[in-house]
């Protein structure tokens, strides 16, 4: 157990301090050590602060590159599928006029076969560039949210 006098560090710093606030109280006065206390308590308080609203600053970019990210990803997804159906369209244009051109049923079933075996061929390659933009936007993505890639937790700098 520690001494009542401990915190003081002597029976002078004591008294000094129950003088200061036995004056401070009959003129009214807020002690020096209790102004000192307080602060120092704000300056703490302070610091706290600034190192939370940094955290959180640095959060919300975090989530804005994220947000942003996404935005960017789902543009460019929105402008393979785009350019996918222009292909597919043209492609099929193109069939369609073959086979107004065709002098025979059996052309005109070949054109057609072709095309169909054709655009199954395109369905899978762009499958495929579908995919690899989509791994693509998910490893930016998970890049993002990485944790080692942080400054550090906000935990570890609080004072």
């Amino acid at each position: 157990m520690t001494h009542p006098t401990a915190n003081f560090g002597s029976i002078e710093q004591m008294e000094r301090a129950t003088r200061e606030m036995a004056e401070a109280v009959t003129h009214g006065a807020i002690p020096v050590s209790a102004r000192e206390v307080a602060s120092e308590s704000v300056r703490r308080t302070r610091e706290a602060y600034d190192v939370m609203s940094s955290d959180a600053q640095e959060r919300a970019s975090e989530i804005q590159r994220l947000m942003l990210g996404s935005q960017s990803f789902g543009t460019a997804v929105i402008s393979q599928i785009t350019r996918n159906m222009t292909v597919q369209s043209n492609a099929a244009f193109d069939a369609w006029a073959a086979v107004a051109r065709s002098r025979s049923l059996p052309e005109a079933a070949k054109v057609q076969a072709d095309f169909v075996q054709s655009q199954l061929a395109m369905l899978v390659h762009q499958s495929q560039e579908l995919f690899q933009l989509a791994l693509e936007g998910l490893r930016g993505s998970l890049k993002e949210l990485d944790p080692s890639a942080r400054k550090g937790r906000p935990h570890d700098r609080w004072p």
